[in-house]
């Protein structure tokens, strides 16, 4: 058996296996990324929600509420959370029921966020819709 027929296999071999590693390292940043803004959006929601439910006369309204939800996801103007597309959040993808009018003590008031996480790395997978739901008794 002649030794110089197996020179450079362990190079082939790494280079066979280099993007695979790459993918799972690059894959695992990632969905620190996308928890990351899991963790940011259900507690804007919880900000909103007890933001909205603490007896005020009158109750916050529903614009109150909602940028409440935005300058949590914000710190000193900056956007914190990680988004790699052009996505990032908005008053549109907050929902707030029941409406201003319909609220009184002791019903439910329901605070969803939700949020279109693209990925950077992983572009062979769809972009993920992230959401945030919170309920609580209105005081």
């Amino acid at each position: 058996m002649k030794l110089r027929n197996q020179r450079g296999a362990s190079a082939v071999e790494f280079a066979i296996l280099l993007p695979v590693l790459v993918v799972i390292v690059f894959g695992i940043i990632e969905f620190g990324f996308l928890m990351f803004d899991k963790a940011i959006i259900t507690n804007a929601s919880r900000e909103g929600a007890r933001f909205g439910i603490v007896y005020r006369s009158p109750y916050n309204d529903d614009p109150a509420i909602k940028n409440k939800i935005l300058s949590y996801c914000k710190r000193d103007g900056i956007d914190i959370m990680i988004t790699f597309g052009s996505d990032i959040l908005t008053a549109a993808d907050i929902t707030i029921t029941p409406d201003y009018a319909s609220r009184i003590s002791g019903t439910p008031l329901y605070v969803t966020v939700t949020y279109q996480y693209d990925f950077l790395t992983l572009f062979f997978v769809p972009s993920i819709t992230l959401k945030g739901q919170t309920v609580m008794n209105m005081e």
